[in-house]
C-alpha cells in the first residue's frame, strides 16, 4: 500500500494529478508538507495546531488528506470554516475540481441553518391563499414558482434574484419556533430534514463555525456523530461563542 507521502506527492507533486487536470494549479512543496501533517493527525488521531501564509493552497491541502482517510477508514470528516463564503466556495468550485481532477464521485454535504431553506408549509399556505401577501411581496412569489416546484434542495442560494426581491426571503423560508418537524403535514417534503438526511450519508461535511456552534449548544442535535473535525480559521472560533 503507498504511503500517505506517495498518495499526496502524486496528487499535489510536479507532474502529479492536479497540475495535470487544472490548468490554474501550480505544485508548491509548503502544501505537500501542510497536506502530510494533517495526514499525520489523522492516522496517530492527534490534534494539530497548523498555521499557513497566503498562497500555500491550504484548502486542497487539508481536503485532499480528509478525504482519503474518510474513505479509508470509513468515518465521516467535518470542516468548518469562518464565513459562509469560504463554505460555498468549498462546496461549489473546490470539491467539483477535485471530483473531475480525482476522476470520481466525493460524498459531501454543505451544513447550512434551516433559514436557508424553502418551508414547504409556508409556501403552499402562500399558493393557497391562506397567507395574505403585501403589495410587495408578490412579485417574488411569481419570481420563485418553477424554481419552488422544480428545486430538489430547496436552498436559496439556487435563485439568483437581486436584493430587492430577496428581502423577502423571510416569507417562505423555513424557522425553528414555526416549524411542526414530524407533525407537519409537508413533512415528507421538509428540505430541511433532507439536508440532515444527506449529512448521515455523507463522508464530508462542509459547515462553517456559527453553525458549529450552534450544533454544539443544541447537544449535537444536528450534525450526525463524528470523530474528526478541521477547523479553517480556528483562531477566529472564539469569535463566534
Amino acid at each position: 500500500m503507498a504511503s500517505w507521502k506517495e498518495k499526496l506527492e502524486g496528487i499535489l507533486g510536479r507532474g502529479g494529478v492536479l497540475e495535470l487536470n487544472l490548468a490554474e494549479f501550480n505544485p508548491r512543496p509548503e502544501q505537500i508538507r501542510f497536506a502530510l501533517a494533517v495526514a499525520a493527525a489523522f492516522e496517530n488521531e492527534t490534534f494539530l495546531m497548523a498555521e499557513a501564509g497566503t498562497g500555500v493552497g491550504k484548502t486542497f491541502a487539508y481536503l485532499l488528506p480528509a478525504l482519503m482517510w474518510s474513505k479509508q477508514e470509513q468515518e465521516k470528516v467535518v470542516l468548518s470554516t469562518k464565513t459562509k463564503a469560504l463554505q460555498a466556495q468549498i462546496v461549489d468550485r473546490d470539491l467539483p475540481q477535485l471530483e473531475r481532477a480525482l476522476g470520481g464521485k466525493i460524498n459531501y454535504c454543505e451544513a447550512k441553518g434551516r433559514e436557508n431553506f424553502l418551508c414547504w408549509h409556508k409556501y403552499q399556505n402562500i399558493i393557497a391563499g391562506k397567507i395574505r401577501l403585501e403589495k410587495d411581496q408578490v412579485p417574488f412569489v411569481e419570481k420563485i414558482l418553477g424554481w419552488a416546484e422544480s428545486t430538489r434542495s430547496g436552498d436559496r442560494k439556487e435563485l439568483k434574484l437581486g436584493q430587492s426581491l430577496m428581502r423577502h426571503w423571510e416569507i417562505v423560508a423555513a424557522e425553528r419556533y414555526a416549524c411542526q418537524r414530524e407533525l407537519c403535514q409537508h413533512h415528507e417534503k421538509c428540505f430541511r430534514m433532507k439536508m440532515l438526511k444527506s449529512l448521515a450519508k455523507a463522508d464530508l461535511i462542509v459547515t462553517n463555525h456559527a453553525m458549529l456552534l450552534t450544533d454544539l449548544m443544541m447537544g449535537n442535535s444536528i450534525l450526525p456523530e463524528y470523530n474528526h473535525l478541521i477547523i479553517d480559521e480556528a483562531h477566529n472560533f472564539n469569535k463566534e461563542m
